[in-house]
């Protein structure tokens, strides 16, 4: 997906955390993952582009479509299992950092505008 230009937005962070990888439960619940996002460009031109994006969305849900370059990655993520909850680092970093965690993936991002 990072590589891939029909998304405009790449991960650059993924960690496993909660029961998955809390050694002394004996049951796992749901996947937890925390993850961030990074937008694949900046300006005028990636706005357009969110707005070509957003008119892929079937969605009569007016902020599911101004968000739908961000949601459809996170759908591609989830793969419509039941059992991935996907968590935004930056929002549960309480959440994440409280107990054990495993990192699945992690990306240095250079620019190419140096």
């Amino acid at each position: 997906m990072n590589k891939d230009d029909n998304f405009l937005y790449r991960v650059t962070y993924a960690a496993a955390f909660g029961s998955y990888v809390n050694t002394e439960r004996e049951t796992i619940g749901d996947l937890d993952i925390a993850f961030r996002l990074e937008p694949k460009g900046e300006g005028e031109d990636f706005k357009k582009r969110c707005d070509l994006k957003s008119d892929e969305c079937r969605s009569s849900n007016w902020f599911l479509y101004k968000t739908w370059p961000r949601e459809e990655v996170l759908r591609y993520l989830k793969n419509k299992s039941g059992y991935i909850s996907l968590h935004s680092y930056d929002q549960d970093i309480e959440a994440v950092e409280s107990g054990e965690k495993l990192v699945l993936f992690t990306s240095l991002i250079v620019s190419n505008n140096n």
